[in-house]
């Protein structure tokens, strides 16, 4: 099964510009509530607003590979004509796959657009097929 949600800031909207946020924990209680109980093959996060001071295991249980690609000014990068149009700290997308389930992450192609992107590929039992497991957020 797949879990797909837009989480709209993992962190408190008052920590959004901070290197060190602290996370929302509301939210993080809930989330990980849902997986205990519903055990998702495959969680999709969109605008998670995290950054790398944040721990992988600090958002998903252990039982998860996590995948993330959180905004930095490689994704958004900083615009002259719209200078208030960047929002550091916003955005990210992050998928995380049981672990049990074989996987890799595909680094997606140079593309350019103002966006966080993500792609994961599922080996099927057989070995001989992949499903690939995509998101964005701009």
């Amino acid at each position: 099964t797949l879990f797909y949600n837009n989480v709209q800031g993992l962190i408190d909207p008052s920590q959004i510009k901070s290197k060190t946020p602290k996370l929302n924990m509301t939210k993080i209680h809930e989330l990980h509530s849902y997986l205990f109980v519903n055990k998702p093959d495959i969680v999709v996060l969109n605008e998670t607003w995290l950054n790398s001071s944040i721990l992988d295991s600090e958002v998903l249980p252990n039982t998860y590979k996590v995948f993330r690609e959180d905004r930095t000014l490689k994704t958004h990068p900083f615009d002259p004509k719209q200078p208030k149009k960047f929002r550091r700290g916003g955005g990210g997308v992050l998928i995380g796959i049981r672990n049990d389930i074989d996987v890799e992450c595909t680094k997606v192609g140079f593309i350019k657009v103002q966006a966080e992107i993500l792609s994961v590929n599922i080996k099927t039992p057989s070995g001989k097929r992949f499903i690939n497991v995509t998101t964005l957020y701009r």
